[in-house]
């Protein structure tokens, strides 16, 4: 793995690029002289989607939730979920969200928040 400087990048880019692809290792980029960045390679066709995914905060919080509740067994088969859904096409009450409030519903909650901020 190779180490090199943020200004060295700049005057280097296409040498440095060439030098990750060739040999396969990564490049850390240091911005005054601590690792900003890790230059990678691209890994082969089909498994950039893996990667890029696997380097998603949000997607992996959200894969730790799914095996959470999986092993908890509060997961269900799509085909158990398809068969929910009215043929119309909405989600039955059990399963769908809380409608938010609107309009003339959310005034008073609003006017409520706003109070709170203006007092505290």
């Amino acid at each position: 793995m190779s180490v090199i400087a943020m200004r060295d990048l700049t005057r280097k880019t296409r040498e440095v690029v060439e030098e990750v692809r060739r040999t396969g290792k990564p490049a850390i980029v240091t911005q005054y002289g601590r690792p900003a960045v890790a230059l990678i390679p691209v890994p082969p066709e089909g498994e950039f989607e893996d990667l890029v995914l696997a380097h998603a905060p949000r997607f992996l919080r959200a894969m730790s939730e799914a095996e959470a509740d999986a092993a908890a067994g509060r997961a269900r088969p799509l085909a158990a979920v398809k068969k929910d859904i009215d043929s119309d096409g909405r989600t039955p009450a059990r399963i769908s969200r809380t409608p938010r409030r609107t309009g003339a519903q959310a005034a008073p909650r609003k006017r409520a928040r706003k109070a709170a901020r203006r007092a505290g």
